[in-house]
């Protein structure tokens, strides 16, 4: 077994990027083909989105560094926009405590440069990849919220434990637990492609994917509540996105109709290994 300090470097770099190491698909055009997962059918992209326009909520998964994610999750944002109910984008790769400079941005009281350097503060993947669904979202006024919390709690947590928390840091928290059940375990371990028993360095990688799933999670419903009506469009890593991960944090707090939607692939999540346990639909790339 590795020296522990080389398997909590590999588990940091690991959470951070959120699945981003694949890069597969980039450049490659969104595909039109949806797997439906309820009953195994393929269906177009419009029947997809018809579907979804009843859902109040809707997780859309992404690989970080994958520009054909992007394109896919912008192409859902528009088509939905397109409909009788008002969307509202909800970001991971955006610091709740940094609202006011998004809010300034939909306003357009900030440039583009000014927003950029915001952005790049905290979230390491470049700008072009996620800059077509921010200048989507001011050129249409369409409420954008951010999720995330500071880095340095889950990177203390992924390290040291949940425990390890001073009152301080848990105070910048919204109400949330720690308790990684072995169900929650065995998704990490399926999500993030981890085989061996890592000990605690791997308990506490799974207590600060909780921790960041909870946060978000207690952030969306504070979204539901400030904007009834809408159709909220959550952007996030796809080890987030899954049921188990923000989703299963939300409905225990409010009871909301949601779906997922997540990117196959390869080698990893596919119509041949997903369940409805974990998404609703994924969008092929053929």
């Amino acid at each position: 077994m590795a020296p522990l300090k080389y398997v909590l470097h590999a588990l940091l770099m690991v959470m951070f990027l959120s699945l981003a190491m694949s890069s597969q698909g980039m450049g490659q055009s969104v595909s039109q083909h949806i797997y439906r997962i309820s009953d195994g059918a393929i269906i177009s992209f419009g029947e997809m989105i018809q579907e979804l326009e009843g859902a109040q909520m809707i997780f859309v998964g992404e690989l970080h560094n994958n520009k054909s994610h992007h394109e896919a999750q912008l192409d859902i944002v528009r088509s939905l926009n397109h409909g009788e109910k008002p969307v509202l984008v909800a970001l991971e790769m955006f610091r709740n405590d940094r609202q006011k400079e998004l809010d300034r941005w939909i306003e357009g009281d900030i440039s583009e440069p000014e927003f950029k350097k915001v952005y790049l503060g905290f979230w390491r993947f470049p700008w072009t990849l996620y800059s077509d669904i921010f200048l989507y979202g001011r050129k249409h006024a369409i409420p954008m919220v951010g999720l995330n919390v500071s880095p340095d709690i889950t990177r203390q947590v992924a390290k040291e434990g949940f425990r390890s928390l001073t009152p301080a840091q848990r105070g910048e928290l919204p109400n949330v637990g720690c308790v990684v059940s072995p169900k929650y375990e065995a998704f990490i371990r399926r999500a993030y492609s981890f085989h061996q028993n890592e000990g605690a360095a791997f308990t506490h990688f799974c207590e600060a994917q909780l921790v960041w799933d909870t946060a978000m999670a207690w952030n969306l419903v504070d979204v539901v509540d400030k904007y009834p009506g809408h159709i909220i469009v959550v952007l996030a890593g796809n080890g987030h996105a899954w049921k188990y991960g923000i989703p299963r944090q939300v409905v225990k707090e409010r009871k909301v109709f949601y779906r997922v939607v997540l990117p196959d692939i390869p080698g990893h999540l596919n119509p041949e290994n997903v369940s409805i346990g974990e998404a609703d639909y994924l969008w092929l790339h053929r």
